[in-house]
C-alpha cells in the first residue's frame, strides 16, 4: 500500500512540476548523449592516430638533429640547435649499420605542387617525396599498379614517379597512370607505379593519396633555395633487438657527424612506440575533461516552472 501511495505521489509531483520534470530529462538526456558522443569521436581519433602510428612501424625509430625540430629541451629551456642531417651523413649511417635493420632514407620537397598533365591539372596541395628503395616498405605503402623504383632508376637519379590515387583519378580518370607523364616542379616524370589508395590522413592531408615520390637522387638534384632536410627512419622485424640496434644506430650516427668525445649527441632517436604511448595519456586526459564536462551538464539545476 505504501508502494502504490509513493508511485500516485511520484506522478502527482511529475504532473504538478512538468516543466521543470522535462527540462531536468532534457539536461540530463543532453549530458549522456554529449558524453557518448565525445568519447566516440575520442575512440575514432585514437583508433587513426594509433592505425597511423602502425603503419609507421612498431620497432622501428627515427633519427633527426637534435633542437633542429623544436623538440629538445631541458628544463624548458630550448637545448642547443646542431646542424640538419645532410645527404651525405644519412648514406654513411646506411652504409655503416648494413644488414643489422632496414633503413629507409627519404626528404620531404614540397607540399603544394601543381601536378598537370594533357591540360589537366591538380589542387596545388601534391606533396613530393623523394625516398629511396626501402621507403614504401618502412612506411608501409603498397602498390595497386605498376612497379616500385629499378636499382637503375635510384643509382642515376632519373625523372620517374609513383603517385597516389588521388592525382590518378584527377589527371587520367578513365585510363591507367603507368607510363603517362606529368609535369611538376618545372619537370617532367614518367609515371611507374600507383599507390593503393589511403583515405584522408590526420588534420586532412590526404595521406599517400595525394603523394608524389620520386628516387632520393632525383630529388636532391632539383633546383632548390635552401639545403634539403633527411628523414632518417631505421626499423627491424625482431623487437627484442630494438634498444641493441639503437645502440648500434648512436655510435654509428656520432662518428658520421663528427660528435667529439664527452660531447653530448648533435642528434636524437625517437622510437615509434613512444609516440603511441603518449597518445594514450592524451586520450585518457580527454577522457577525464569529457566525464567531468557532461557530469556537471547533467547536474546542472533546471529552470522553475
Amino acid at each position: 500500500m505504501h508502494l502504490l501511495e509513493n508511485i500516485r505521489e511520484a506522478f502527482r509531483s511529475i504532473k504538478s512540476n512538468l516543466l521543470r520534470t522535462v527540462l531536468t530529462a532534457l539536461i540530463v538526456s543532453i549530458g549522456i548523449m554529449s558524453l557518448v558522443g565525445i568519447l566516440t569521436a575520442i575512440d575514432a581519433i585514437k583508433s587513426s592516430l594509433t592505425n597511423t602510428f602502425a603503419s609507421l612501424g612498431a620497432n622501428s625509430f627515427e633519427m633527426t638533429a637534435k633542437g633542429y625540430t623544436n623538440r629538445f629541451r631541458r628544463g624548458g629551456v630550448q637545448g642547443r640547435t646542431y646542424p640538419a642531417i645532410n645527404y651525405l651523413q644519412a648514406r654513411q649511417y646506411k652504409e655503416r649499420l648494413g644488414d643489422v635493420a632496414q633503413v629507409g632514407i627519404s626528404a620531404f620537397i614540397t607540399g603544394a605542387t601543381e601536378v598537370k598533365a594533357g591540360g589537366l591539372k591538380t589542387n596545388p596541395n601534391m606533396q613530393v617525396v623523394a625516398g629511396d628503395e626501402n621507403y614504401l616498405r618502412i612506411q608501409s605503402y603498397n602498390l595497386e599498379d605498376g612497379r616500385s623504383f629499378s636499382p637503375t632508376e635510384l643509382e642515376v637519379g632519373a625523372n620517374v614517379a609513383i603517385v597516389g590515387t588521388e592525382i590518378k583519378e584527377k589527371l587520367f580518370p578513365d585510363q591507367s597512370a603507368i607510363d603517362q607523364y606529368v609535369f611538376f616542379l618545372g619537370q617532367r616524370f614518367q609515371i611507374i607505379g600507383q599507390l593503393e589508395a589511403s583515405g584522408s590522413g590526420m588534420g586532412g592531408g590526404g595521406g599517400a593519396d595525394r603523394l608524389v615520390l620520386i628516387p632520393l637522387i632525383t630529388g636532391n638534384q632539383l633546383p632548390r633555395q635552401r639545403a634539403l632536410t633527411f628523414d632518417i627512419k631505421t626499423a627491424t622485424t625482431d623487437p627484442d633487438n630494438l634498444n641493441f640496434i639503437m645502440g648500434q644506430a648512436t655510435g654509428i650516427m656520432r662518428a658520421v657527424r663528427g660528435d667529439r668525445l664527452g660531447q653530448e649527441d648533435s642528434f636524437e632517436l625517437e622510437r615509434s612506440d613512444s609516440a603511441v604511448a603518449t597518445l594514450d595519456s592524451l586520450s585518457g586526459n580527454l577522457r577525464m575533461g569529457a566525464l567531468l564536462w557532461a557530469s556537471l551538464r547533467c547536474s546542472a539545476p533546471a529552470s522553475p516552472s
